[in-house]
C-alpha cells in the first residue's frame, strides 16, 4: 500500500502533500478542487513503465487528446496538451509518489523535440514524454510488462460493456466470482448465478450484457432491469476482484446507490479489500455516504480515511480524518465536503 502521497506539477496541483493513508479512503471536497485528478495521478503511479500509456487513455476518455490534422500545427497540438495534463505550460516535470521516498516516486519529464517515445530508466523513476509522438499519432500497442501495479479505475459514468466483460472473463469459475454474487445480494438477496449474454448493441452488431438469475424468478432477467445500484456494485466489485495487490479507484461511488444500502456496502468493500490486499480510493459529494463510511470504518481493523481537498487560489491541502475523527464529524455534524 502507499503510506502517503506526494504530487508536484500535475493538472491542477501545483503541490499535494497527503501524508497519510489508509487501506480504504474517501476522498471529499467541493466541485473542480481536484478529486478526480488525484485518482488520476494514482493511476498513473500504479501503471509504473506503462504510464504513457496509461496517459493516453486518460486524455483520450476525457476527449483532451488531439490527433494529427492538416488544420493543426505541431505547435498547437502541444500547447493544448501542456494545459490537459501538467500544472502549468512552463512546468517541465511532474512527480507522483509517497511522500519522501524518491526511489518509489514517478517522474516524468518533458522533452521538446521530435522522435519516440523515450526509454523508460527506472521501473519507478524518470520517464522521457515525446509531446509530438503523443499527440501527432497513437502509441505503438502496448507492450505486456510484468512490472505494473493492478489497478482498476471505475468511471463515474460505470463500466463499458467492453470492460466489463474483459474483467468477467478474469474472475467466472473462481472464488472471486461468488465475492461478485455476494456484493450484489446486498440488494436483491435471492440473486444466485449471473452470466454475460450476447444481446443486440445499440450502434449494431452484438455485445455482452450481464444476466441473473433469482431464487424467485424463473427466467435470466438483465441485471440493468433491477436498477442503476445493482450496475453500480457490479462494476465496484469486478474493479475490486481485479486489482488484487494494487488499487481501486472509484469516482462518485454513491452514483446510482440508495443511502440505505450504504453502510452495507462500504463494510463488504473493506471486508473484501482487506482480503484481497486491495488500497481503495473513492470520491464522493454525498454526505450520506461519508456518515456510512464512517460506521463501516469504525468497527473494522482495516483503517479507513477520509481526505478533504481545499482549494485556495493557487494552492491545494488536504485535511485528514481518521475513524476517531470522523466519529466527532458524524456525532457533530460537522459539513467536512
Amino acid at each position: 500500500m502507499l503510506p502517503s502521497l506526494h504530487i508536484q506539477g500535475f493538472r491542477c496541483f501545483r503541490e499535494l502533500t497527503i501524508e497519510r493513508l489508509g487501506r480504504v479512503n474517501l476522498i471529499v471536497g467541493k466541485n473542480n478542487v481536484g478529486k478526480t485528478t488525484l485518482l488520476d495521478a494514482l493511476r498513473l503511479h500504479a501503471a509504473q513503465e506503462d504510464a504513457l500509456y496509461a496517459l493516453e487513455e486518460m486524455l483520450e476518455r476525457r476527449s483532451e487528446i488531439l490527433r494529427s490534422t492538416k488544420s493543426t500545427s505541431p505547435s498547437e497540438r502541444v500547447v493544448d496538451w501542456l494545459r490537459a495534463f501538467f500544472h502549468d505550460p512552463q512546468v517541465n516535470e511532474i512527480q507522483i509518489g509517497p511522500c519522501g521516498e524518491v526511489e518509489e516516486t514517478l517522474r516524468l519529464i518533458k522533452e521538446r523535440q521530435l522522435g519516440r517515445v523515450g526509454a523508460v530508466t527506472a521501473k519507478i523513476g524518470t520517464i522521457s514524454i515525446d509531446e509530438f509522438a503523443l499527440l501527432g499519432e497513437a502509441l505503438e500497442p502496448r507492450p505486456v510488462s510484468e512490472d505494473v501495479i493492478p489497478c482498476q479505475y471505475i468511471p463515474s459514468t460505470g463500466l463499458s460493456a467492453e470492460e466489463s466483460s474483459r474483467l468477467w472473463d478474469s474472475v467466472v469459475l473462481t472464488e472471486y466470482e461468488e465475492t461478485c454474487l455476494q456484493a450484489l445480494r446486498i440488494i436483491e438477496p435471492d440473486i444466485q448465478r449471473l452470466a454475460l449474454v450476447d444481446v443486440p448493441a445499440a450502434g449494431g452488431g452484438v455485445e455482452r450484457s450481464p444476466h441473473v438469475m433469482r431464487v424467485s424468478r424463473p427466467q435470466p432477467e438483465p441485471l440493468s432491469s433491477l436498477g442503476e445500484g445493482m450496475s453500480r456494485i457490479f462494476y465496484i466489485m469486478l474493479g475490486m476482484t481485479n486489482s488484487r495487490g494494487g488499487r481501486l479507484l472509484i469516482d462518485e461511488i454513491e452514483n446510482g446507490l440508495h443511502h440505505s444500502i450504504l453502510e452495507t456496502l462500504w463494510r463488504h468493500i473493506l471486508d473484501v479489500a482487506s482480503k484481497l490486499d486491495v488500497q481503495v480510493f473513492a470520491t464522493t459529494h454525498s454526505w450520506g455516504c461519508i456518515e456510512a463510511f464512517q460506521a463501516a470504518a469504525r468497527d473494522h481493523g482495516e483503517e479507513g480515511m477520509l481526505i478533504r481537498l481545499d482549494r485556495r487560489e493557487e494552492e491545494t491541502r488536504a485535511f485528514l480524518f481518521d475513524e476517531e475523527d470522523l466519529a466527532v464529524v458524524a456525532r457533530q455534524g460537522i459539513e467536512v465536503r
